[in-house]
């Protein structure tokens, strides 16, 4: 019993890997029941004996992807108390996660407009997301009048894959280059 437990244990970590490395390498709209038994060497059945249902996939998917791609964990920064250094920092982490995923991250963006399961399965994901956003977004809205309302703004911008691509894809900046730039946006926009 012991041991059967623990080969389909095996058999759902291989599968959660085989996805994964498909939605990183071709998308998840690419990512058939098919082709991930394939990356396995198992029967299609195997697949949907362990996940029936595409959003439960996913969300092994988004699990794995979170543990293993280094996304920002924005807990440790409410210490910092200066806003500049925690936008600094904030950047600099996330461009940092771009940078290592920028391919998955693309296929994930890619495919989210034509499937909402991908949505709903990616759900932890991008509750995080919005957290790092959050963390690094609050303090300046502390800064009084529209200069606040668009220190924010621009400060959430920055953060965003699209504008971390522009910039270092489209501008050729480094990604220390387009934080510092970004950096300069908001504090000038703040008055900091």
């Amino acid at each position: 019993m012991q041991r059967r437990a623990e080969a389909m244990h095996d058999t759902r970590e291989r599968l959660v890997r085989a996805a994964f490395g498909l939605h990183r390498d071709v998308g998840p709209a690419q990512a058939t029941v098919k082709a991930i038994a394939e990356r396995v060497g198992v029967e299609r059945h195997t697949v949907r004996r362990h996940f029936p249902d595409l959003v439960e996939l996913i969300r092994a998917c988004t699990d794995f992807g979170m543990q293993t791609t280094g996304l920002p964990e924005p807990d440790d920064w409410h210490r910092i108390s200066d806003r500049a250094e925690l936008l600094r920092l904030g950047l600099s982490e996330m461009y940092r996660y771009w940078r290592m995923n920028e391919r998955l991250v693309a296929n994930l963006m890619r495919d989210a407009t034509s499937m909402p399961e991908l949505v709903e399965g990616s759900a932890s994901y991008y509750e995080h997301l919005g957290r790092i956003w959050e963390t690094v977004m609050a303090p300046w809205r502390e800064v009084p009048g529209p200069a606040g309302t668009r220190a924010t703004a621009v400060a959430g911008t920055a953060l965003d894959f699209t504008t971390w691509r522009s910039l270092t894809a489209q501008q050729g900046l480094g990604d220390d280059d387009a934080a510092e730039a970004m950096m300069v946006a908001v504090t000038s926009i703040a008055g900091s």
